[in-house]
């Protein structure tokens, strides 16, 4: 296949630190009916590589308007918004993703990264629990929960939160040091 070999080719100058001869390559094959969008996807990672951040956001966008359900594609247009600082449209992306996949653990995971920068406390709190019930059931998350819930002036359930860290693991610090935490914010709020 011509494409693989060009993409092979440019892989291959972007390495040797040929930029302007790779650049070439690339071109050559935006200007071809591309109908594979990995092949956009690797011209991506390869721009990320080199730190081209915009060049790479252009062929991820590629990649994505001929693979919209592509779940790499998705993660690591993701990945780029997220470090771009563009957490809503990162956030947007996500959520988009969920709505056909719903328990998929790293659009979740994106969902509590970038709600939380947002300050969406209960769209946190919403994702981790579809987290924990998807089978990711650990002290932390039970924690991470149970620290989000406080947030929202959710204290029982937070407390509720807690002790299930605490049975699953009868030595986590965050669960036992929560009933005092619960009391201060109670207390603020």
């Amino acid at each position: 296949n011509q494409v693989d070999i060009l993409l092979e080719m440019g892989r291959l100058y972007s390495a040797m630190g040929l930029d302007e001869k790779a650049e070439e390559i690339f071109s050559m094959i935006r200007k071809q009916n591309v109908q594979d969008g990995e092949v956009f996807l690797e011209i991506a990672r390869l721009y990320k590589t080199r730190n081209l951040l915009g060049s790479a956001s252009e062929d991820l966008e590629r990649a994505r308007k001929i693979s919209p359900h592509n779940p790499d594609i998705i993660m690591t247009l993701c990945e780029f918004l997220e470090a771009r600082n563009d957490m809503a449209k990162a956030l947007a992306e996500y959520a988009s993703f969920l709505q056909g996949m719903p328990g998929a653990i790293w659009a979740l995971q994106g969902v509590i990264r970038t709600a939380r920068h947002l300050g969406f406390h209960k769209r946190v709190a919403n994702a981790q629990k579809t987290f924990i019930k998807a089978g990711n059931e650990s002290p932390d998350a039970w924690c991470d929960l149970g620290e989000t819930l406080i947030r929202l002036g959710h204290f029982d359930e937070a407390g509720q939160a807690f002790d299930q860290a605490a049975r699953l693991d009868p030595t986590c610090v965050r669960a036992y040091q929560a009933p005092e935490l619960i009391k201060i914010e109670k207390a603020r709020a």
